[in-house]
C-alpha cells in the first residue's frame, strides 16, 4: 500500500537536552539556594547539568521534573551514554601505587559517583579489576578519578588536597561516596 501525504511532513521535535549528574563540593555551589542539589556526603553534593551548566529547581520544574526525578533521569542517561555492544564502557589505565585512573566518554569520571546506581556499576567493575571488595577513590577534580585496592601507601600528602574536589579518600557505602579515614 502506498500512502500519500496531504501536507508536508512535520519536522521532528528537537531532541531534549541530555541531563547528566555531576559532583560538586558543597561550598563551591554557585548560589547554593538556587542550584538544585542532593547531598551525597558531608562535603559532596550531586547536581544535574545540561551542557555543563548546573540546573536550578526552577529550570528543572520548567521541564516538568522535580530534583529527584531529574537526578534519577540523569543517572539513566549517563549509563545509557556509556553503553556499547559489549556493555558499559569505562576506560582505565594504571597509575603509580597499583591503582587505576578512570575515564568515560559521555561525562567526567566523577559523574559516576553522583548517583547510587552508576556508582554501584562502577564500584563493582573496579572491585573486580582491582581484586578488592572495597576500592578507595581519590577525586582531585571532576575529570580525574583514581581507584586503588586500598589507601595508597605512602598516602598522598594532605598538603595541597584542600583544593581537590574531595580532599579525603572516598569509598562506596550503600551507593554513596563516603569519606574514608
Amino acid at each position: 500500500m502506498i500512502a500519500t501525504l496531504t501536507a508536508p511532513p512535520r519536522p521532528a521535535d528537537p531532541p531534549l537536552p541530555v541531563l547528566l549528574p555531576a559532583v560538586r563540593r558543597r561550598e563551591h555551589l554557585n548560589r547554593p539556594g538556587r542550584t538544585a542539589a542532593i547531598a551525597l556526603s558531608g562535603t559532596l553534593t550531586a547536581v544535574v547539568e545540561v551542557d555543563g551548566h548546573a540546573q536550578s529547581e526552577d529550570a528543572l520544574a520548567r521541564r516538568g521534573l522535580r530534583i529527584r526525578q531529574a537526578w534519577d533521569e540523569s543517572a539513566h542517561q549517563l549509563i545509557a551514554a556509556a553503553q556499547t555492544l559489549h556493555g558499559t564502557r569505562f576506560w582505565t589505565r594504571p597509575v603509580q601505587g597499583g591503582g587505576l585512573q578512570i575515564r568515560t566518554d559521555a561525562a567526567p569520571a566523577s559523574a559516576w559517583l553522583a548517583h547510587p546506581h552508576p556508582f554501584r556499576l562502577l564500584n563493582e567493575h573496579l572491585s573486580a579489576l582491582l581484586a578488592t571488595p572495597q576500592p578507595v577513590y581519590l577525586l582531585p577534580d571532576s575529570h580525574t578519578l583514581l581507584a586503588f585496592p586500598d589507601l595508597p601507601s605512602p598516602p598522598a600528602s594532605s598538603a595541597g588536597r584542600e583544593s581537590w574536589l574531595s580532599p579525603r579518600p572516598l569509598v562506596w557505602q550503600r551507593g554513596f561516596p563516603a569519606e574514608s579515614h
